[in-house]
This record gives C-alpha cells, structure tokens and sequence, in this order.
C-alpha cells in the first residue's frame, strides 16, 4: 500500500490531484492524505479549545466532501481511503517528523500553489511537501477558482 500526501485548500478542484495519484500508481492501491497547513494557536483560550476535527469541520464544504466521497466510491478498486490531516508544525524538521510518522515518501501536488485557503490562519503546504518528500510529481491543476477571483476584482468589469 502506497501512501501519497497531496495539499489541499479545500476546493473541488482540488481533488483533481487524487485523479492524478491515480493515473500515475496503476498498478497500486492508495491511501491518500489531503494535508493542509494551519498556524498553532498563540492565545491561552485558543489552545484550549483547539480541536483538530473542529477546524477541518468548518473548513470543508458539503460540495467538497461529497466530491471526495464520489471519487472514493468511483475508484474503490485503487483507493483505500483518503484522509484529511491538519499539520500544525513551525519548521521544515516537523514537517519531516510528520512525513516519517504518516510513513509518506510520494506526493502530488499543483504547479502553482494553492490561493483559496478560506481561513488566514490556514497555510498552502505545497512549498515544504515539495522540498521534504522524496517523490514529487507536479501536475498543471485546473483551478476555476483562481479564474473566478481574477475576473470579480478585474477594472475591465466596470
């Protein structure tokens, strides 16, 4: 069983990557982790009432998650599951910890890191997956998010 961690920033597009896992393992079975970054909180009543579960709650949309779902079922003969992991880490050396603890060596991620990250204390874990995994592949990601936003604060539009 091949282990892939592939960033996320929650959209539906970016489940793409998991299409790309894949096509690019044939002749394997996947357990994919859709991994994305988020800041330690600093404040005493912040720590308290952290709660991993509660954070990927809020973060995940009801189109994402039953996206996820779909492919999942779709592809069920190549996938054993998929997993969604909050890293909280400072440094490139926990992020390696992490890595050796999910006993990840491959990952898929976007050309372009992501840029719909809906909370600011979310952080695109595309720059340290791509310096601390030993096996990278990166893929042109369809992002209509990213066309979406460009469009909405364009001058042409008024």
């Amino acid at each position: 069983m091949r282990k892939i961690i592939i960033p996320t920033d929650f959209t539906v597009e970016s489940l793409q990557l998991i299409e790309y896992a894949i096509l690019n393992y044939p002749d394997e079975k996947l357990d994919v982790i859709l991994a994305f970054g988020y800041k330690i909180p600093l404040h005493e009543i912040e720590i308290i009432k952290f709660s991993s579960m509660s954070i990927i709650h809020k973060a995940t949309s009801e189109k994402f998650l039953k996206a996820k779902k779909n492919i999942l079922i779709e592809h069920s003969d190549r996938l054993n599951r998929i997993n969604i992991e909050l890293f909280c880490g400072l440094n490139s050396v926990v992020f390696k910890n992490f890595l050796r603890e999910h006993n990840i060596h491959d990952a898929i991620i976007p050309q372009n890191n992501f840029i719909c990250l809906k909370n600011s204390k979310c952080f695109d874990l595309t720059p340290l997956i791509r310096k601390k995994v030993e096996n990278v592949i990166e893929v042109e990601l369809n992002n209509r998010s990213e066309e979406i936003k460009r469009t909405r604060f364009s001058l042409l539009g008024f």
